[in-house]
């Protein structure tokens, strides 16, 4: 018997999952909710690579026995990075690297080519209309080594089929899952708002969503300031992070929406946000399969979004809450005003959503999913 079928005979398959960071963001949770579940099954030895470390998940977080490593990259293109990863990847032999994110998508799958990995997994969690040509080019040579693809819509596979020119046979879609367990609130709504700091009287609209071009708070706060004008109890929590976090606040003041709308920065208290809403609204330009909607409907709270991504897919327009055309400012506030004077409606539609979201969006169903991909690669690889 050879030293690797030895190797291959007597240990768990290595699955090595590549992550830009392990913070509390979208991916970040969704990678963290995979690892539970994945460390769950028994199946696999399991280690994280990241980055960056943003709003750190602790190793305490973790489930027992998964390793967690920073390779700490920075510019554009950190060759260090990717020979240091290679190494590791090439001592520690992989049988499966799958990697999130560009950066992530980028350094995993070229140190798993170098390092001789046997099976790439990519997923790719977002619509990114932001890459030029030179990104997409990267993309499309590491395409050939990638054994699968996975996006978390079909807006996400459609952009993988038609910019990035994969065939569609090599994309699995595979939701991102919900955990409702997870936003529950022991307190009033009251408390939640008086925690929050927000005024007990006023209808409260809520927006989590990273502060950035991709998520178009001009159209949003243009939106709130025209829902001010045609409901005068209402208030607007914005949560987020990132580059435009500045320019979000001047036009705040320069529409005049200072003590109409409430900026914080990026927190870890969801769940109470979410108990002190009464809707839920975004306005991005392109998106994946939105953490904020799920979280928001999972909450019990209607969502009024713009149709960019997967949110279509989540949303079901006129049950569920509303979707309109991207940068229509007019439609997103005529949907939330609705909502706003019809308190009924917003609570059945908050209703149906929890129960969407319930039945078709759990984590486990997540995770058995990817784990059946995992398992069919493995097989299709013992096979050959």
């Amino acid at each position: 018997m050879t030293d690797t079928m030895a190797h291959g005979m007597h240990r768990r398959p290595r699955l090595f999952l590549v992550v830009d960071d392990m913070g509390w963001g979208g991916t970040g949770r969704q990678v963290f909710d995979l690892i539970k579940g994945l460390a769950g099954s028994g199946r696999y030895d399991i280690s994280i690579y990241y980055f960056r470390e943003v709003d750190f998940v602790s190793t305490a977080e973790l489930p027992a026995g998964v390793r967690l490593r920073c390779f700490p990259q920075s510019g554009k293109l950190d060759l260090r990075c990717i020979a240091r990863l290679t190494r590791e990847f090439r001592n520690e032999r992989p049988d499966i690297v799958h990697t999130f994110l560009f950066t992530s998508d980028t350094y995993g799958r070229i140190a798993a080519v170098l390092s001789g990995t046997p099976i790439i997994v990519s997923s790719v969690r977002n619509v990114d209309l932001w890459k030029n040509s030179s990104h997409v080019f990267v993309d499309r040579a590491l395409a050939p080594f990638t054994a699968r693809f996975l996006a978390n819509a079909q807006a996400v596979k459609r952009f993988l089929v038609e910019r990035e020119r994969i065939a569609p046979e090599r994309i699995g879609v595979i939701y991102n899952g919900i955990d409702p367990e997870r936003l529950r609130v022991t307190g009033a709504r009251e408390e939640a708002l008086w925690s929050l700091g927000l005024p007990p009287d006023k209808k409260v609209v809520l927006n989590i969503s990273r502060f950035s071009t991709q998520k178009d708070y001009p159209t949003f706060l243009k939106a709130a300031a025209s829902v001010k004008n045609s409901f005068e109890g209402v208030h607007f929590l914005v949560a987020g992070r990132g580059e435009r976090e500045e320019a979000v606040r001047r036009e705040v003041a320069r529409i005049g929406l200072e003590g109409t709308v409430t900026i914080m920065a990026k927190r870890h208290d969801v769940p109470e946000m979410l108990a002190a809403s009464d809707i839920c609204s975004f306005a991005p330009v392109y998106e994946g399969c939105s953490n904020f909607v799920m979280e928001s409907m999972a909450a019990g709270k209607p969502v009024v979004a713009t149709d960019a991504g997967g949110n279509r897919e989540l949303i079901v327009d006129g049950k569920t809450g509303y979707v309109v055309p991207v940068r229509d400012a007019d439609a997103l506030a005529e949907r939330i005003v609705r909502l706003l004077k019809d308190p009924g409606l917003a609570q059945r539609m908050g209703a149906a959503g929890k129960g969407r979201m319930e039945r078709d969006f759990p984590v486990q169903k997540m995770v058995d999913e990817t784990l059946a991909v995992y398992e069919s690669l493995l097989a299709a690889r013992r096979s050959r």
